[in-house]
Protein backbone atom coordinates (compact mmCIF):
# COMPACT_ATOMS: atom_id res chain seq x y z
CA UNK A 1 0.00 0.00 0.00
CA UNK A 2 1.30 3.45 -0.88
CA UNK A 3 1.78 6.06 1.80
CA UNK A 4 -0.07 9.37 2.02
CA UNK A 5 3.07 11.13 0.74
CA UNK A 6 3.31 8.79 -2.25
CA UNK A 7 -0.39 9.15 -3.09
CA UNK A 8 -0.11 12.93 -2.89
CA UNK A 9 2.92 13.00 -5.19
CA UNK A 10 1.17 10.78 -7.74
CA UNK A 11 -1.78 13.20 -7.84
CA UNK A 12 0.59 16.15 -8.17
CA UNK A 13 2.51 14.53 -11.04
CA UNK A 14 -0.77 13.90 -12.88
CA UNK A 15 -1.64 17.59 -12.48
CA UNK A 16 1.82 18.61 -13.68
CA UNK A 17 1.53 16.53 -16.84
CA UNK A 18 -1.93 17.90 -17.56
CA UNK A 19 -0.81 21.53 -17.22
CA UNK A 20 2.31 20.90 -19.32
CA UNK A 21 0.08 19.80 -22.21
CA UNK A 22 -0.93 23.47 -22.60
CA UNK A 23 2.50 24.99 -21.99
CA UNK A 24 5.20 26.11 -24.47
CA UNK A 25 8.12 23.77 -25.12
CA UNK A 26 10.55 25.88 -23.09
CA UNK A 27 8.38 25.51 -19.97
CA UNK A 28 8.23 21.75 -20.54
CA UNK A 29 12.03 21.67 -20.83
CA UNK A 30 12.45 23.75 -17.67
CA UNK A 31 10.08 21.63 -15.56
CA UNK A 32 11.55 18.36 -16.80
CA UNK A 33 15.05 19.73 -16.31
CA UNK A 34 14.50 20.32 -12.60
CA UNK A 35 12.58 17.10 -12.05
CA UNK A 36 15.42 15.33 -10.24
CA UNK A 37 16.21 18.22 -7.90
CA UNK A 38 12.72 19.35 -6.86
CA UNK A 39 9.62 17.83 -5.30
CA UNK A 40 6.41 17.49 -7.33
CA UNK A 41 4.77 20.10 -5.09
CA UNK A 42 7.50 22.60 -6.01
CA UNK A 43 7.15 21.96 -9.74
CA UNK A 44 3.37 22.24 -9.53
CA UNK A 45 3.68 25.60 -7.76
CA UNK A 46 6.14 26.73 -10.45
CA UNK A 47 3.63 25.80 -13.15
CA UNK A 48 0.81 27.74 -11.51
CA UNK A 49 3.07 30.79 -11.28
CA UNK A 50 4.33 30.47 -14.86
CA UNK A 51 0.83 29.97 -16.23
CA UNK A 52 -0.24 33.25 -14.60
CA UNK A 53 2.87 35.03 -15.90
CA UNK A 54 2.50 33.77 -19.46
CA UNK A 55 -1.23 34.50 -19.49
CA UNK A 56 -0.41 38.08 -18.49
CA UNK A 57 2.11 38.33 -21.34
CA UNK A 58 -0.39 37.14 -23.97
CA UNK A 59 -3.00 39.66 -22.85
CA UNK A 60 -0.75 42.71 -22.48
CA UNK A 61 2.64 42.49 -24.16
CA UNK A 62 3.03 39.70 -26.71
CA UNK A 63 1.17 39.15 -29.97
CA UNK A 64 0.37 35.54 -29.13
CA UNK A 65 -3.20 34.77 -28.10
CA UNK A 66 -2.35 31.45 -26.45
CA UNK A 67 0.46 30.70 -24.05
CA UNK A 68 1.20 27.58 -26.12
CA UNK A 69 2.23 29.87 -28.97
CA UNK A 70 4.84 31.80 -26.94
CA UNK A 71 8.34 31.13 -28.22
CA UNK A 72 11.87 31.62 -26.97
CA UNK A 73 12.09 34.58 -29.34
CA UNK A 74 9.19 36.17 -27.46
CA UNK A 75 11.07 35.72 -24.19
CA UNK A 76 14.14 37.31 -25.77
CA UNK A 77 12.10 40.46 -26.41
CA UNK A 78 11.03 40.85 -22.81
CA UNK A 79 12.59 43.60 -20.73
CA UNK A 80 12.93 44.11 -17.01
CA UNK A 81 10.12 46.64 -17.26
CA UNK A 82 7.77 43.98 -18.70
CA UNK A 83 8.35 41.72 -15.71
CA UNK A 84 7.98 44.64 -13.31
CA UNK A 85 4.57 45.36 -14.87
CA UNK A 86 3.58 41.79 -14.09
CA UNK A 87 4.62 42.28 -10.47
CA UNK A 88 2.39 45.35 -10.26
CA UNK A 89 -0.46 43.48 -11.95
CA UNK A 90 -0.53 40.56 -9.48
CA UNK A 91 -0.87 42.89 -6.50
CA UNK A 92 -4.58 43.00 -7.24
CA UNK A 93 -6.05 41.38 -10.35
CA UNK A 94 -9.28 39.88 -11.67
CA UNK A 95 -9.88 36.59 -13.45
CA UNK A 96 -12.97 35.63 -15.42
CA UNK A 97 -13.86 31.94 -15.09
CA UNK A 98 -15.19 29.72 -17.88
CA UNK A 99 -18.70 30.23 -16.47
CA UNK A 100 -18.32 34.01 -16.70
CA UNK A 101 -17.83 34.69 -13.01
CA UNK A 102 -15.21 37.23 -11.98
CA UNK A 103 -12.86 36.44 -9.11
CA UNK A 104 -10.59 38.96 -7.40
CA UNK A 105 -7.10 37.90 -6.35
CA UNK A 106 -4.57 39.72 -4.18
CA UNK A 107 -0.93 38.93 -3.48
CA UNK A 108 1.10 40.18 -0.56
CA UNK A 109 4.83 40.67 -0.92
CA UNK A 110 5.59 37.15 0.29
CA UNK A 111 3.44 35.68 -2.52
CA UNK A 112 4.83 38.11 -5.08
CA UNK A 113 8.35 37.13 -4.06
CA UNK A 114 7.57 33.46 -4.65
CA UNK A 115 6.20 34.18 -8.14
CA UNK A 116 9.20 36.31 -9.00
CA UNK A 117 11.51 33.56 -7.74
CA UNK A 118 9.79 31.14 -10.13
CA UNK A 119 10.31 33.49 -13.08
CA UNK A 120 13.92 34.08 -12.08
CA UNK A 121 14.51 30.32 -11.90
CA UNK A 122 13.12 29.69 -15.38
CA UNK A 123 15.06 32.55 -17.01
CA UNK A 124 18.25 31.47 -15.23
CA UNK A 125 17.75 27.89 -16.39
CA UNK A 126 17.17 28.88 -20.02
CA UNK A 127 19.99 31.43 -20.02
CA UNK A 128 22.46 28.96 -18.53
CA UNK A 129 21.67 26.51 -21.32
CA UNK A 130 22.02 29.21 -24.01
CA UNK A 131 18.35 29.07 -24.94
CA UNK A 132 18.10 32.84 -24.40
CA UNK A 133 20.83 35.47 -24.48
CA UNK A 134 19.78 37.53 -21.45
CA UNK A 135 18.06 37.22 -18.10
CA UNK A 136 15.97 40.36 -17.43
CA UNK A 137 14.40 38.75 -14.36
CA UNK A 138 17.80 38.56 -12.70
CA UNK A 139 17.95 42.38 -12.53
CA UNK A 140 14.77 42.71 -10.47
CA UNK A 141 15.02 42.98 -6.69
CA UNK A 142 12.81 40.74 -4.59
CA UNK A 143 9.84 42.48 -2.90
CA UNK A 144 10.60 43.68 0.60
CA UNK A 145 9.05 41.45 3.23
CA UNK A 146 8.06 42.85 6.59
CA UNK A 147 8.76 40.82 9.70
CA UNK A 148 5.57 39.15 10.83
CA UNK A 149 4.52 38.91 14.45
CA UNK A 150 4.29 35.29 15.55
CA UNK A 151 0.67 34.39 16.23
CA UNK A 152 0.31 31.70 18.88
CA UNK A 153 -1.92 30.50 21.66
CA UNK A 154 -1.17 31.92 25.10
CA UNK A 155 -0.44 29.44 27.87
CA UNK A 156 -3.91 29.86 29.39
CA UNK A 157 -5.58 29.39 26.01
CA UNK A 158 -4.16 25.89 25.44
CA UNK A 159 -6.19 24.16 28.20
CA UNK A 160 -9.22 26.26 27.23
CA UNK A 161 -8.97 24.97 23.66
CA UNK A 162 -8.77 21.35 24.75
CA UNK A 163 -11.67 21.91 27.16
CA UNK A 164 -13.84 23.20 24.30
CA UNK A 165 -13.07 20.06 22.30
CA UNK A 166 -13.69 17.85 25.35
CA UNK A 167 -17.00 19.38 26.40
CA UNK A 168 -18.32 20.95 23.21
CA UNK A 169 -18.98 24.12 25.19
CA UNK A 170 -20.35 27.02 23.10
CA UNK A 171 -20.53 24.93 19.92
CA UNK A 172 -23.61 25.17 17.71
CA UNK A 173 -26.27 22.45 17.75
CA UNK A 174 -25.09 21.31 14.32
CA UNK A 175 -21.49 21.04 15.52
CA UNK A 176 -22.56 19.19 18.66
CA UNK A 177 -24.32 16.63 16.50
CA UNK A 178 -20.95 15.43 15.22
CA UNK A 179 -19.07 16.07 18.46
CA UNK A 180 -19.64 12.64 19.95
CA UNK A 181 -18.21 10.97 16.84
CA UNK A 182 -15.13 13.18 16.45
CA UNK A 183 -14.30 14.34 20.00
CA UNK A 184 -11.50 11.88 20.78
CA UNK A 185 -10.08 12.17 17.28
CA UNK A 186 -10.02 15.97 17.45
CA UNK A 187 -8.42 15.94 20.91
CA UNK A 188 -5.74 13.55 19.62
CA UNK A 189 -5.00 15.69 16.55
CA UNK A 190 -4.78 18.99 18.43
CA UNK A 191 -2.80 17.43 21.29
CA UNK A 192 -0.31 15.85 18.90
CA UNK A 193 0.18 19.07 16.93
CA UNK A 194 0.49 21.22 20.05
CA UNK A 195 2.70 18.70 21.81
CA UNK A 196 5.18 18.10 18.98
CA UNK A 197 4.96 21.04 16.56
CA UNK A 198 4.50 18.82 13.52
CA UNK A 199 3.02 20.21 10.30
CA UNK A 200 -0.59 19.46 9.42
CA UNK A 201 0.56 17.51 6.34
CA UNK A 202 2.83 15.42 8.57
CA UNK A 203 -0.01 14.84 11.00
CA UNK A 204 -2.58 13.57 8.53
CA UNK A 205 0.07 11.46 6.78
CA UNK A 206 0.62 9.32 9.88
CA UNK A 207 -0.38 5.66 9.55
CA UNK A 208 -1.22 3.34 12.44
CA UNK A 209 2.10 1.50 12.22
CA UNK A 210 3.99 4.81 12.43
CA UNK A 211 2.99 5.19 16.08
CA UNK A 212 4.87 3.45 18.88
CA UNK A 213 2.88 4.20 22.04
CA UNK A 214 5.10 2.24 24.48
CA UNK A 215 8.10 4.34 23.39
CA UNK A 216 6.05 7.55 23.03
CA UNK A 217 7.27 8.15 19.49
CA UNK A 218 5.86 8.57 16.02
CA UNK A 219 7.55 8.38 12.63
CA UNK A 220 6.57 11.24 10.33
CA UNK A 221 7.40 12.08 6.75
CA UNK A 222 8.83 15.57 6.31
CA UNK A 223 8.12 17.93 3.41
CA UNK A 224 11.10 16.67 1.44
CA UNK A 225 10.11 13.03 1.90
CA UNK A 226 12.60 12.21 4.65
CA UNK A 227 11.30 10.27 7.62
CA UNK A 228 12.13 11.16 11.20
CA UNK A 229 11.07 10.09 14.67
CA UNK A 230 9.28 12.61 16.87
CA UNK A 231 8.78 12.07 20.59
CA UNK A 232 5.68 13.04 22.53
CA UNK A 233 4.82 13.45 26.20
CA UNK A 234 2.43 11.61 28.50
CA UNK A 235 -0.54 13.90 27.79
CA UNK A 236 -0.26 13.37 24.04
CA UNK A 237 0.18 9.63 24.63
CA UNK A 238 -3.04 9.51 26.64
CA UNK A 239 -4.95 11.41 23.93
CA UNK A 240 -3.66 9.07 21.20
CA UNK A 241 -4.45 5.96 23.26
CA UNK A 242 -8.02 7.09 23.95
CA UNK A 243 -8.60 7.83 20.28
CA UNK A 244 -6.99 4.61 19.11
CA UNK A 245 -9.18 2.49 21.40
CA UNK A 246 -12.29 4.18 20.03
CA UNK A 247 -11.00 3.92 16.46
CA UNK A 248 -10.66 0.13 16.77
CA UNK A 249 -14.36 -0.07 17.59
CA UNK A 250 -15.32 1.97 14.52
CA UNK A 251 -13.07 0.31 11.94
CA UNK A 252 -11.09 -2.89 11.66
CA UNK A 253 -7.37 -2.40 12.15
CA UNK A 254 -5.18 -2.01 9.08
CA UNK A 255 -1.56 -1.37 10.12
CA UNK A 256 -0.87 0.41 6.84
CA UNK A 257 -4.03 2.49 7.14
CA UNK A 258 -4.26 6.14 8.18
CA UNK A 259 -4.33 6.94 11.89
CA UNK A 260 -6.76 9.85 11.67
CA UNK A 261 -10.00 9.10 9.85
CA UNK A 262 -12.82 11.27 8.56
CA UNK A 263 -16.45 10.37 9.24
CA UNK A 264 -16.37 8.64 5.85
CA UNK A 265 -13.63 6.38 7.27
CA UNK A 266 -11.01 7.77 4.91
CA UNK A 267 -7.78 9.62 5.70
CA UNK A 268 -8.70 13.03 7.08
CA UNK A 269 -7.74 15.90 4.77
CA UNK A 270 -5.70 19.02 5.48
CA UNK A 271 -8.78 21.13 4.77
CA UNK A 272 -10.81 19.19 7.33
CA UNK A 273 -8.16 19.75 10.01
CA UNK A 274 -8.09 23.46 9.18
CA UNK A 275 -11.86 23.63 9.58
CA UNK A 276 -11.97 21.79 12.89
CA UNK A 277 -9.18 23.89 14.41
CA UNK A 278 -10.91 27.09 13.32
CA UNK A 279 -14.19 25.80 14.76
CA UNK A 280 -12.71 25.23 18.19
CA UNK A 281 -10.22 28.10 18.38
CA UNK A 282 -12.80 30.78 17.60
CA UNK A 283 -14.43 29.82 20.92
CA UNK A 284 -11.15 30.51 22.73
CA UNK A 285 -9.89 33.70 21.08
CA UNK A 286 -11.73 36.21 18.92
CA UNK A 287 -8.71 38.37 18.13
CA UNK A 288 -6.33 35.77 16.72
CA UNK A 289 -6.73 33.65 13.60
CA UNK A 290 -5.49 30.26 14.74
CA UNK A 291 -4.61 27.77 12.01
CA UNK A 292 -2.77 24.43 12.16
CA UNK A 293 0.46 26.31 11.48
CA UNK A 294 -0.21 28.56 14.50
CA UNK A 295 -0.31 25.46 16.71
CA UNK A 296 3.14 24.68 15.33
CA UNK A 297 4.23 28.25 16.10
CA UNK A 298 2.89 27.84 19.64
CA UNK A 299 5.04 24.79 20.25
CA UNK A 300 8.14 26.31 18.66
CA UNK A 301 7.82 29.54 20.64
CA UNK A 302 7.50 27.87 24.02
CA UNK A 303 10.23 25.36 23.23
CA UNK A 304 12.63 28.19 22.44
CA UNK A 305 11.58 30.22 25.48
CA UNK A 306 12.24 27.31 27.80
CA UNK A 307 15.43 25.98 26.22
CA UNK A 308 16.99 29.00 24.54
CA UNK A 309 18.35 26.54 21.98
CA UNK A 310 17.48 27.70 18.46
CA UNK A 311 19.24 24.70 16.96
CA UNK A 312 17.08 22.31 18.97
CA UNK A 313 13.97 24.15 17.80
CA UNK A 314 15.06 23.97 14.16
CA UNK A 315 15.75 20.25 14.48
CA UNK A 316 12.50 19.37 16.20
CA UNK A 317 10.44 21.41 13.73
CA UNK A 318 12.30 20.01 10.73
CA UNK A 319 13.63 23.35 9.47
CA UNK A 320 16.50 23.05 7.00
CA UNK A 321 19.57 25.27 7.06
CA UNK A 322 22.28 23.45 5.16
CA UNK A 323 24.67 26.39 5.30
CA UNK A 324 25.20 26.56 9.03
CA UNK A 325 23.45 23.89 11.06
CA UNK A 326 23.22 20.62 9.15
CA UNK A 327 26.18 19.02 10.93
CA UNK A 328 24.90 20.22 14.29
CA UNK A 329 21.52 18.58 13.66
CA UNK A 330 23.22 15.32 12.80
CA UNK A 331 25.19 15.23 16.06
CA UNK A 332 22.34 16.33 18.35
CA UNK A 333 21.87 13.93 21.24
CA UNK A 334 18.78 11.73 21.26
CA UNK A 335 18.17 12.38 24.95
CA UNK A 336 17.92 16.12 24.40
CA UNK A 337 15.39 15.61 21.62
CA UNK A 338 13.35 13.26 23.82
CA UNK A 339 13.28 15.96 26.50
CA UNK A 340 11.45 18.26 24.09
CA UNK A 341 8.41 15.96 24.21
CA UNK A 342 7.05 17.45 27.45
CA UNK A 343 7.69 21.14 26.77
CA UNK A 344 4.07 22.20 26.14
CA UNK A 345 1.61 21.29 28.90
CA UNK A 346 -1.85 20.49 27.58
CA UNK A 347 -3.70 20.54 30.92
Amino acid sequence: MTTYKEDLEIRQIIKIDKILDDMPDFVYEFIKGIEHTTAPSTRLSYLYDLRLFLTFLTSTILDSNKIMDITLSDLQRLSTRNIEKFMIYITNYEVTTSSGNKIQYQNRNISKARKLATIKSMFKYLNKRNKIDSNPAGLIDMPKQTKKVIVKLDTDEIPKLLNVIETGKSLSMKALHYQDKTRLRDIAIVSLMLGTGIRVSECIGININDVNLPKSEVTITRKGGNQTIIYFGSEVKEALLNYYQERKLRQKDNPDGPLFLSLQKKRISIRMVEILIKKYCVKVTKTKKITPHKLRSTYGTYLYQQTGDIYLVADILGHKDINTTQKYYASMSEEKRKGAANIVKLH
